[in-house]
């Protein structure tokens, strides 16, 4: 009386398509819910300021570097200073590079002292320029 409907090939190709198709867009969910990306320090680094020496600090001139992390992971910055011409230029442990390591939302400042480079043989007044810092993550 009825009569079975004919299936053909291309029926189950797409029904094969729709599933796959689900199955993907599942996974995409779950992955894209799961791990919504990681945090990153987001550290800013100001330029060098002169500053009045911290007691104990024997230097011509201080100059003070403020940073903070506005990111939303704790990070750290490895800094190293360039003293200017006819200059020496260190950190208070007589290092020219540093490390910094700031928590979220954590500020600190880096001290450098600036002494006149005696050696260099240059005629008149010595001078204490600011020297150039450069940082970078790591």
């Amino acid at each position: 009386m009825f009569a079975s409907p004919r299936v053909t090939p291309g029926y189950y190709i797409a029904l094969a398509l729709l599933v796959f198709g689900l199955v993907t867009g599942a996974g995409l969910f779950v992955l894209l819910t799961a791990n919504p990306g990681t945090a990153h320090a987001d550290i800013v680094v100001q330029p060098p300021v002169p500053d009045q020496c911290p007691q104990g600090y024997h230097a011509t001139v201080c100059y003070r570097v403020d940073m903070m992390n506005h990111g939303h992971a704790g990070g750290s910055e490895t800094c190293m200073l360039t003293p200017a011409p006819g200059t020496k230029a260190t950190f208070p442990d007589q290092a020219t590079t540093t490390q910094v390591t700031l928590g979220i939302g954590e500020q600190s400042s880096l001290w450098v002292t600036v002494l006149p480079d005696t050696s260099s043989g240059t005629a008149g007044e010595p001078s204490v320029d600011s020297p150039t810092l450069a940082c970078a993550p790591g």
